[in-house]
Protein backbone atom coordinates (compact mmCIF):
# COMPACT_ATOMS: atom_id res chain seq x y z
CA UNK A 1 0.00 0.00 0.00
CA UNK A 2 1.16 3.16 -0.76
CA UNK A 3 0.64 6.82 0.94
CA UNK A 4 0.85 9.53 -1.06
CA UNK A 5 3.56 12.45 0.82
CA UNK A 6 3.66 14.95 -2.23
CA UNK A 7 2.37 15.26 -5.30
CA UNK A 8 -0.56 13.62 -7.66
CA UNK A 9 -1.20 10.31 -9.54
CA UNK A 10 -4.20 9.54 -12.02
CA UNK A 11 -5.36 6.00 -11.22
CA UNK A 12 -6.37 4.37 -14.59
CA UNK A 13 -7.89 1.09 -15.44
CA UNK A 14 -8.45 0.27 -19.08
CA UNK A 15 -7.07 3.23 -20.25
CA UNK A 16 -9.66 5.54 -18.63
CA UNK A 17 -8.69 7.66 -15.47
CA UNK A 18 -10.78 6.66 -12.65
CA UNK A 19 -9.40 8.75 -9.85
CA UNK A 20 -6.94 11.18 -9.07
CA UNK A 21 -5.36 11.47 -5.06
CA UNK A 22 -2.93 13.95 -3.83
CA UNK A 23 -1.20 14.09 -0.71
CA UNK A 24 -2.72 12.37 2.09
CA UNK A 25 -4.32 9.99 0.06
CA UNK A 26 -3.57 5.92 -0.40
CA UNK A 27 -3.95 3.67 -3.28
CA UNK A 28 -2.76 0.00 -3.60
CA UNK A 29 -4.97 -1.03 -0.32
CA UNK A 30 -6.87 -3.64 -2.23
CA UNK A 31 -3.51 -6.11 -3.51
CA UNK A 32 -2.13 -5.13 0.69
CA UNK A 33 -4.96 -6.57 2.07
CA UNK A 34 -6.19 -9.84 -0.31
CA UNK A 35 -2.78 -10.05 -1.64
CA UNK A 36 -4.44 -10.59 -5.52
CA UNK A 37 -2.64 -8.82 -8.17
CA UNK A 38 -3.19 -4.79 -8.33
CA UNK A 39 -6.76 -4.05 -10.22
CA UNK A 40 -5.49 -0.45 -11.67
CA UNK A 41 -3.05 1.39 -12.64
CA UNK A 42 -1.21 4.57 -10.88
CA UNK A 43 0.70 7.02 -13.17
CA UNK A 44 2.38 9.97 -11.31
CA UNK A 45 1.24 13.18 -12.41
CA UNK A 46 4.41 15.41 -11.21
CA UNK A 47 7.55 14.51 -8.78
CA UNK A 48 5.57 12.19 -6.34
CA UNK A 49 6.97 11.05 -2.31
CA UNK A 50 5.42 8.27 -1.08
CA UNK A 51 5.44 6.02 1.73
CA UNK A 52 5.11 2.35 1.09
CA UNK A 53 3.73 -0.17 3.57
CA UNK A 54 4.08 -3.75 3.22
CA UNK A 55 2.21 -6.53 4.83
CA UNK A 56 5.04 -7.74 6.62
CA UNK A 57 5.71 -3.68 8.10
CA UNK A 58 2.18 -3.76 8.70
CA UNK A 59 2.29 -7.01 10.87
CA UNK A 60 5.40 -5.67 13.12
CA UNK A 61 3.25 -2.44 13.89
CA UNK A 62 0.32 -4.46 15.31
CA UNK A 63 2.56 -5.81 17.38
CA UNK A 64 5.09 -2.94 18.72
CA UNK A 65 2.64 -0.01 17.83
CA UNK A 66 -1.04 -1.75 18.91
CA UNK A 67 -2.53 1.98 19.52
CA UNK A 68 -1.93 3.75 16.81
CA UNK A 69 -2.21 0.41 14.22
CA UNK A 70 -5.78 0.40 15.32
CA UNK A 71 -6.25 3.55 14.61
CA UNK A 72 -4.63 3.24 11.05
CA UNK A 73 -6.55 -0.01 10.33
CA UNK A 74 -9.82 1.88 11.51
CA UNK A 75 -9.01 4.79 9.08
CA UNK A 76 -8.46 1.86 6.43
CA UNK A 77 -11.87 0.52 7.09
CA UNK A 78 -13.23 3.92 6.60
CA UNK A 79 -11.70 4.45 3.45
CA UNK A 80 -12.52 1.03 2.02
CA UNK A 81 -16.41 1.81 2.99
CA UNK A 82 -16.29 4.81 1.29
CA UNK A 83 -14.37 3.65 -2.05
CA UNK A 84 -17.36 0.89 -1.92
CA UNK A 85 -19.80 3.20 -1.56
CA UNK A 86 -18.56 5.60 -4.61
CA UNK A 87 -18.25 2.24 -6.98
CA UNK A 88 -21.91 1.05 -5.75
CA UNK A 89 -23.10 4.36 -6.67
CA UNK A 90 -21.47 4.38 -10.29
CA UNK A 91 -22.68 0.73 -10.46
CA UNK A 92 -25.63 1.82 -10.07
CA UNK A 93 -26.12 5.07 -11.94
CA UNK A 94 -24.59 3.33 -15.13
CA UNK A 95 -27.09 -0.08 -14.62
CA UNK A 96 -30.01 2.08 -14.42
CA UNK A 97 -33.10 1.56 -15.95
CA UNK A 98 -33.97 4.35 -18.91
CA UNK A 99 -36.91 6.29 -17.56
CA UNK A 100 -40.21 4.65 -19.25
CA UNK A 101 -41.07 6.71 -22.61
CA UNK A 102 -44.71 8.07 -21.94
CA UNK A 103 -47.59 6.01 -23.10
CA UNK A 104 -48.54 6.44 -26.54
CA UNK A 105 -51.82 8.35 -26.98
CA UNK A 106 -54.68 6.25 -27.97
CA UNK A 107 -55.96 5.83 -31.64
CA UNK A 108 -58.99 8.22 -31.46
CA UNK A 109 -61.97 6.02 -31.55
CA UNK A 110 -64.05 5.58 -34.57
CA UNK A 111 -67.47 7.30 -34.56
CA UNK A 112 -70.25 4.92 -34.26
CA UNK A 113 -72.57 4.62 -37.46
CA UNK A 114 -75.39 6.57 -37.22
CA UNK A 115 -78.52 4.55 -35.98
CA UNK A 116 -81.71 3.98 -38.33
CA UNK A 117 -84.39 5.83 -37.34
CA UNK A 118 -88.11 4.53 -38.25
CA UNK A 119 -90.00 6.59 -40.53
Amino acid sequence: MFVILEGSVEVRSGGNVIAELGSGTIFGETALITEVPRTADVVAQNDVEVLILTQEVLKKAMISMQPIMIKVMFNLSIILAERLREATEKLGAQTATPAKAAPAKAAPAKAAPPKATPK
